[in-house]
């Protein structure tokens, strides 16, 4: 039974592996969270959606950016709720989003 165990254990670490690259190259950044705290996982997920969203980089999203999202998500939102979302999000009522707003 050892022996069968050892096996096992050589196989599933051999699968992982072998699973990995296809990982990383088809469902995005595999974040290591080992040793993080949950504030500093959730930080730098909230850093990773703000940038994919932010598709201009310029470091704020735009109305268009956050329709686009939207649509993305497959939420049917008419212009109206869109502006009350956005205008929710901007505090500083400049019409953009920074990081610290979002």
């Amino acid at each position: 039974m050892a022996v069968k165990l050892a096996l096992l254990h050589h196989t599933k670490k051999e699968q992982k592996e072998t699973a990995r690259p296809y990982e990383e190259s088809h469902a995005g950044r595999i974040p290591n969270k080992a040793g993080s705290t949950l504030w500093e996982a959730t930080y730098h997920n909230i850093t990773d959606i703000f940038n994919a969203i932010d598709t201009d980089m310029p470091g704020f999203l735009d109305p268009m950016e956050v329709s686009e999202v939207a649509t993305t998500l497959e939420l049917s939102l008419i212009t109206q709720e869109l502006d009350h979302v956005f205008s929710q999000m901007d505090k500083s009522n400049n019409s953009r989003v920074d990081f610290e707003e979002f």
